[in-house]
C-alpha cells in the first residue's frame, strides 16, 4: 500500500481578517448543489470523514458543530458582500443536527 500526503494548507488562499472559509456562490441553486455533494465529501476537519458519517457519532458531531458554525459565519460574510453563502441550516436538517448537544 502506498500512502500519500498533502499539504492542503499550499492550496488555500491567506487569509485576512473579516474572512471565513466558508463557500461563496452567485446563487441559490449553485448553494444547493455543493451542499447536496459536500454531505457526502471526505473533509479532512471531521477526521476524514464524510459529514453524513461524522453526524453518526457524538465525536463526529462535535467537529461537525465546529465547521457548521464556520459555514454560517461564511454565508453570513458572503451575504454582506451580495453573494449567496451555503444554506447550513439545509445542512443540518439534512444531518439532523438540529438536536445536538
Amino acid at each position: 500500500m502506498r500512502q500519500r500526503r498533502f499539504d492542503v494548507g499550499e492550496d488555500l488562499p491567506g487569509l485576512t481578517g473579516g474572512q471565513s472559509l466558508g463557500a461563496r456562490f452567485d446563487s441559490e441553486a449553485a448553494a444547493l448543489v455543493w451542499a447536496e455533494h459536500w454531505l457526502d465529501e471526505v473533509v479532512p476537519a471531521i477526521a476524514d470523514r464524510t459529514p453524513r458519517d461524522a453526524a453518526k457519532t457524538p465525536q463526529g458531531r462535535a467537529l461537525l458543530e465546529s465547521l457548521l458554525r464556520e459555514l454560517e459565519y461564511g454565508a453570513d460574510l458572503a451575504r454582506r458582500d451580495g453573494l449567496t453563502g451555503a444554506d447550513v441550516g439545509w445542512i443540518r436538517q439534512q444531518l439532523d443536527m438540529w438536536s445536538w448537544q
